[in-house]
């Protein structure tokens, strides 16, 4: 045993001395196992990873944590659990498959790594292909290669277009060349009235129809409390301007909420991708964060990664989650409360301006903002003579 893994067992030990005089010592015990679990597969962060600070904060905390934390889904398994979906295979061998997907799940598993927008996660564009548009999608997958074709079809199977694996427009004389495959033959396997295809798509319109429903009967309603059976709807259907509508709704009248497991995972990421179409109206769907209670940190950090502005809805960020969001834009950093000194250093290494927002600079940040930006030198009270030196240096 390592002298670090030596000290860390010790710490163990005494965190469960102190736990055991306020709770059965085998509930002590199973608990700390369920920690060091969630510490070794990276699910906890910051001071949350150090059993001594949880000594401090105390039984009842320590144990609610590691139950709120063990009971929620990791990325991995949301992604083992997630369906392959229903599709058609066309055609099979050791090199190639050759799907129909039904459904977007379908659509998203076979068009994984793709730029595809029928395999993103909202179900919007696969329904508009799907369904309103009624259009067959066959994939083409090469096992081999991981590269990946796509081609739409008609009803009018004479009408067809053909894309690769970036969302290009290719021509059927690049397909085949690309492929090997004669499109026409391809085409030709495909019925638009098989009954498999018919039938998911009735079955798709259908549930969108109850959503539908469901959604007005609740608005209707006005209190907007929380609806287990419209979320099991919202998670199915993925449509992301109802996902987020109905976070938003029910954070403005009741407060932030938390939205565990599959279904108020799938919730959330669909809500992420609605998009307003209104110039005026600057909106994003990661603005539903503010209405989400104890987000995970993955969720955190696509939300901060999109706007670095977002932080300062959340609740005690993790220096990862800091530092994506100062990433792009250094100035966000006025938005972090007590910032680390590494936080402070990326955020002048982006932009030296932001020193603008930091308290009592060090030298060393002092000369890093300077470096990055000359004009730095205007916002920094007292410079030492080091950094008034290279601010003349600069200009």
């Amino acid at each position: 045993m390592r002298f670090y893994e030596l000290i860390l067992v010790e710490d163990y030990k005494t965190a469960a001395v102190k736990f055991n005089t306020e709770a059965d010592p085998n509930q002590v015990q199973k608990a700390i196992a369920q920690y060091r679990q969630l510490v070794n597969k990276n699910q906890v962060q910051g001071n949350e990873r150090n059993i001594d600070w949880w000594a401090g904060q105390g039984w009842d905390k320590f144990s609610q944590f590691v139950q709120s934390k063990s009971a929620t889904p990791t990325t991995t398994q949301i992604k083992r659990k997630k369906s392959v979906g229903e599709s058609i295979t066309l055609f099979e061998n050791d090199q190639w498959l050759v799907v129909i997907p039904l459904n977007h799940d379908a659509s998203c598993y076979h068009g994984r790594n793709t730029k595809w927008c029928t395999a993103r996660p909202h179900a919007g564009a696969f329904d508009t292909y799907f369904l309103d548009r009624e259009i067959v999608l066959i994939y083409c997958l090469d096992k081999t290669s991981s590269e990946k074709w796509a081609i739409a079809t008609h009803k009018n199977l004479d009408k067809a277009q053909y894309f690769n694996k970036d969302d290009k427009r290719i021509d059927a004389k690049q397909f085949q060349k690309q492929t090997g495959f004669n499109p026409k033959k391809l085409i030709a396997m495909v019925s638009h009235n098989d009954t498999r295809i018919t039938t998911a798509r009735q079955n798709r319109k259908e549930l969108l129809t109850l959503l539908k429903t469901r959604m007005s009967a609740w608005k209707k309603q006005g209190t907007f409390n929380r609806d287990i059976e419209l979320e099991k709807l919202l998670a199915e259907t993925k449509i992301s301007h109802p996902c987020f509508f109905y976070i938003t709704e029910v954070g403005e009248h009741h407060g932030p909420q938390e939205y565990t497991g599959i279904i108020g995972q799938s919730i959330i990421w669909a809500a992420f991708k609605y998009e307003n179409d209104d110039e005026n109206n600057m909106l994003s769907g990661y603005d539903v964060i503010k209405y989400i209670k104890n987000p995970s940190e993955a969720v955190q950090l696509a939300a901060v990664k999109h706007n670095g502005y977002i932080i300062n809805y959340i609740k005690n960020p993790s220096e990862d989650v800091q530092l994506a969001a100062i990433k792009r834009y250094g100035h966000h950093i006025q938005y972090i409360k007590n910032p680390s000194e590494a936080v402070q250093l990326a955020a002048v290494n982006q932009n030296g301006l932001a020193i603008y927002y930091i308290n009592d600079p060090s030298e060393a940040l002092q000369l890093a903002a300077v470096n990055q930006n000359s004009e730095a030198i205007e916002y920094i009270k007292n410079p030492t003579p080091r950094v008034l030196a290279l601010a003349r240096s600069k200009r």
